[in-house]
């Protein structure tokens, strides 16, 4: 009788302990988005959206919506390292018990985000930029020539 008990109230405080420490990632992560080890903790909260605890769901759930949602420019790559974790998820585990929202989150930022085609964008941007900084310096010294050269290049690249 004592050692069903004692397991008992063992198995209460490793799910106590366990909740505690998802509940301070998720606030470890989202008070501090530029955290170095910060997707190691992420891989390591992502698996609990399936989870069957409730509490553990529902704050990882809010984690992934609040960063998802948020408009700091520097975590572009940490919101697509996101999503990729909650794709693992989706085919790893059984997201019967997952909210809703998550995965229409997910279906929505997969048709929006194209990693190879927004590298390719934001390579065309940079050369763009770096081609009308050189067609205004010849501009300015007055070599219309290569002026005219690199406006054709110019074009060819926003084509």
């Amino acid at each position: 009788m004592e050692d069903a008990e004692d397991r008992e109230r063992l198995m209460s405080v490793y799910v106590r302990m366990r909740q505690q420490s998802v509940l301070s990632f998720c606030d470890l992560i989202e008070k501090h988005p530029h955290f170095n080890y910060r997707l190691n903790i992420l891989q390591s909260v992502m698996p609990r959206l399936a989870s069957g605890d409730t509490i553990e769901r529902k704050r990882v759930t809010d984690l992934v919506v609040y960063l998802l949602g948020h408009y700091d420019q520097g975590l572009l790559e940490f919101k697509v390292d996101i999503l990729k974790e909650l794709n693992n998820v989706v085919k790893t585990k059984n997201h019967q018990n997952m909210e809703p929202n998550l995965l229409d989150c997910l279906v929505l930022h997969t048709i929006i985000v194209d990693e190879d085609k927004a590298k390719a964008i934001a390579e065309s941007a940079t050369r763009s930029k770096d081609l009308h900084e050189r067609m205004n310096k010849l501009r300015r010294k007055g070599k219309l020539k290569e002026y005219k050269e690199i406006k054709l290049e110019m074009l060819n690249e926003v084509k």
